[in-house]
């Protein structure tokens, strides 16, 4: 099975393979049997680096904003992703729309990310070898302003 990979994090990953990255949003698209229609899964990969990153600017807000209680809720489901992580546990997520798949390593390299999403497709059931194929971004993010 041939699975591509695109996105503007997977755009380094594309042409450094062994760029060690914090986090990176990727696009997988494969089938899951040949003649079979084509398949997407959008997520992040996240590294412990990045998810520390995230505790420390929820400590901030939580300062800075003490009446705001989503502060609190989203310091308290970091901190328990950071200890499932220390643990070495990995795997997909899901929070709302966004689709987390979590490294237990400080820095992803392109060769860990390959791996945690080969045991999410043994975990969904996909038995054949896997071949990934990174590809540059065909799509990239368009930050807006209120300024």
């Amino acid at each position: 099975m041939e699975v591509r990979v695109s996105g503007p994090g997977g755009a380094a990953w594309a042409k450094y393979p062994r760029e060690p990255l914090g986090w990176a949003d990727i696009r997988l698209r494969w089938k899951s049997q040949p003649g079979r229609r084509v398949k997407t899964a959008d997520f992040t990969i996240v590294a412990i680096a990045e998810l520390r990153s995230e505790i420390a600017i929820d400590r901030n807000m939580i300062e800075n904003h003490p009446e705001d209680p989503s502060y609190r809720a989203a310091l308290a489901d970091g901190e328990s992703r950071l200890a499932r992580l220390l643990a070495s546990e990995t795997g997909m997520e899901r929070r709302g729309a966004e689709h987390c798949l979590f490294i237990p390593k400080e820095m992803a390299t392109r060769a860990d990310a390959e791996a945690e999403m080969t045991r999410w497709f043994r975990r969904n059931g996909e038995n054949r070898p896997i071949r990934y194929r990174w590809e540059k971004a065909d799509w990239f993010p368009v930050p807006v302003t209120l300024r």
